[in-house]
């Protein structure tokens, strides 16, 4: 089985420098798309994930070798890390040195990861068909998502149901399949897309059907979405209402000027005292009180 095609290298023509080129350009726009998908992106950029991965399918399915697979794996992962984690090295004039030769080396090392995901890709293409090695993409994704979750290197920043946080009505189906079950989901709607387009290309019938299969797996999520929204009890609002502080709307005592002592004045003192600690004078203990005692 033949990886790596190292042997009898051919040296490109003009026409293939070109077609190289532009995969490259599909390749970095795969992972500028993925990228701005995250936040602090706003919600309207969320939606490139459902086809960031398309341009990178039509790149690396036509590449012939594990180290083309690589190579073109690794220019989307890297468009994807710099993007989404640029931030760990915090590039700012006062911050630590060794935390930004972290974040520039995170930046490199985090797409040599990713490349299992790849990998694992083109060795599926030696067992099945090459069209059907696609549709186990989802599932090797996800197995390199969780391996970015164990022991003390894991780095779940990547993982794809994460960054569908700001589309509410979408993750809501995360209480059954969990955040992996929305990286199979999103990634399954790119491949459909994928499909689709490549069969309009190729002026096949089955465009059509691959077409219908992502929007109906979209639309229905997005149902689910909207009854589990609807459905669930709305509550409350736990900040103040006009004005009131949380205590006094939770007790109202701290308010409530009836159960505290009052405030009276005390000339003696010059401030005002609570009228149970007012200052008092003694009975019998003034000199008029024992003058009267000795009178009598």
């Amino acid at each position: 089985m033949k990886l790596f095609n190292r042997k009898n290298k051919i040296e490109l023509s003009a026409e293939e420098k070109k077609i190289r080129k532009r995969e490259r350009y599909l390749l970095i726009l795969s992972g500028l798309m993925f990228g701005i998908s995250f936040t602090p992106f706003p919600f309207p950029f969320t939606l490139f994930l459902f086809i960031a991965f398309v341009p990178f399918f039509f790149v690396v399915t036509k590449r012939q070798s594990l180290a083309d697979v690589n190579k073109a794996s690794y220019l989307t992962f890297f468009a994807m890390s710099i993007t989404t984690i640029y931030w760990v090295g915090s590039w700012q004039s006062k911050a630590d040195p060794f935390l930004m030769l972290s974040g520039v080396v995170l930046v490199f090392f985090l797409p040599c990861v990713m490349l299992i995901n790849s990998s694992l890709y083109f060795l599926s293409r030696k067992v099945f068909k090459k069209d059907l090695s696609l549709y186990f993409f989802p599932m090797f994704w996800v197995t390199g998502e969780y391996i970015l979750t164990l022991t003390d290197l894991k780095f779940p920043w990547l993982t794809i149901g994460h960054g569908l946080t700001k589309f509410t009505s979408f993750i809501q189906i995360a209480d059954v399949v969990g955040a992996f079950g929305l990286s199979f989901i999103v990634l399954w709607i790119n491949i459909f897309i994928f499909k689709g387009l490549k069969h309009f290309i190729d002026k096949s019938s089955s465009g059509l059907l691959n077409i219908s299969a992502a929007a109906g797996i979209f639309v229905l999520i997005i149902i689910y979405g909207f009854i589990k929204i609807s459905s669930s009890p709305r509550r409350r609002p736990a900040g103040p209402r006009r004005g009131r502080s949380r205590r006094a709307a939770r007790h109202e005592t701290p308010w409530n000027t009836s159960s505290r002592p009052r405030r009276v004045p005390c000339r003696s003192f010059g401030r005002s005292f609570p009228r149970a600690s007012t200052p008092r004078k003694r009975r019998g203990s003034s000199r008029k009180n024992l003058r009267k005692a000795g009178r009598d």
